[in-house]
């Protein structure tokens, strides 16, 4: 059920090296999030929460109804977009001569708000106005002479994450960790393991988890950031154990080997993941039958007839 409100208020706790977020609508209690205090500090587990919830409401995950604001929030007026007349922004100026091409052979100038075009080569975002030429690439600008830098179109169609991408990379991890709820497929459960992605920002050393196609949308449009992915043993014993002598390792000690492993290429990784029974599934042991005074032994019927015959031989006098 969609609820209307007129204001979301936020509560946040702190409980040894977690955050809490508590939500409300209108003064009504609606959920908590969790944030690790390594990753997070109070204000941007707030601004994370505030973010969604104003945007794209917020859940009670016990009643599954969806809380909105009534009002949305106020969007600010977009900056004036560059006309033939305007010069357009520095970074969206290109150095190397661009060829003319008959307006034939383009099409109208287009505007753009955001979330829909980066730069090809320096994979900022772009507002203002767009062209495309006869060979289906975009420009920036009114006309291909004018400034020359192609654009490339968000290769994502989760609205979601376009959103997020036009708020700014910042946003973008901090809303990213809010949500992501890692899931195991059938294939991962025949196979042993699944596949875990994680991204760092360079300049802070922030580190998130996300899925394999927000993982490679941000290889493809985020800068400054490293990325790993890997193997997660899923399939038990999680713990050591000891078989005719011998120590086998089970699936959390693998785990935290990969882990620490990883920490040359993503600094920071083994303080960030602490839990490597995470998803591991114990085999379920299957008891061995007992004997009992009730139990009831087979005997070859041959073999039992030939006894009975050479007892009966023996009791003859």
């Amino acid at each position: 059920m969609n609820i209307k409100v007129q204001s979301f208020t936020y509560k946040t706790i702190v409980d040894m090296d977690t955050i809490i977020v508590e939500t409300y609508g209108d003064g009504v209690y609606i959920r908590k999030d969790l944030y690790s205090i390594p990753a997070f500090t109070q204000d941007s587990a707030k601004t994370n929460v505030q973010f969604k919830s104003e945007n794209f409401g917020s859940v009670n995950p016990t009643t599954g109804d969806l809380y909105e604001l009534a009002v949305p929030p106020a969007k600010t007026e977009p900056a004036t977009q560059p006309t033939q007349d305007t010069p357009l922004p520095k970074q969206a100026t290109s150095k190397k001569p661009i060829k003319y091409q008959p307006k034939s052979r383009v099409s109208k100038p287009k505007s753009t708000q955001g979330g829909e075009f980066v730069e090809k080569a320096t994979k900022k975002e772009y507002k203002g106005k767009y062209i495309k030429d006869f060979k289906n690439r975009y420009f920036a600008g009114s006309s291909i002479e004018q400034n020359g830098v192609e654009l490339e179109k968000v290769k994502s169609d989760n609205v979601y994450v376009n959103t997020l991408l036009a708020a700014g990379l910042a946003l973008l991890f901090s809303a990213l960790r809010g949500f992501f709820n890692k899931k195991v497929t059938k294939g991962d459960k025949q196979r042993g393991k699944t596949k875990r992605y994680f991204v760092q920002d360079k300049k802070n050393n922030k580190i998130v988890e996300t899925d394999k196609d927000i993982f490679q949308q941000a290889q493809k449009e985020l800068p400054n950031k490293r990325f790993v992915e890997m193997d997660w043993i899923i399939k038990g014993p999680a713990e050591d154990k000891v078989f005719n002598g011998y120590q086998y390792k089970g699936a959390e000690s693998k785990n935290k080997e990969a882990i620490l492993a990883l920490e040359k290429q993503m600094p920071g990784i083994s303080t960030f993941i602490t839990d490597y029974k995470l998803l591991v599934e114990d085999p379920i042991p299957v008891p061995k039958p007992l004997l009992t005074s009730e139990t009831i032994v087979e005997k070859d019927q041959q073999t039992q007839l030939d006894n009975d015959r050479k007892a009966n031989f023996d009791l003859r006098k």
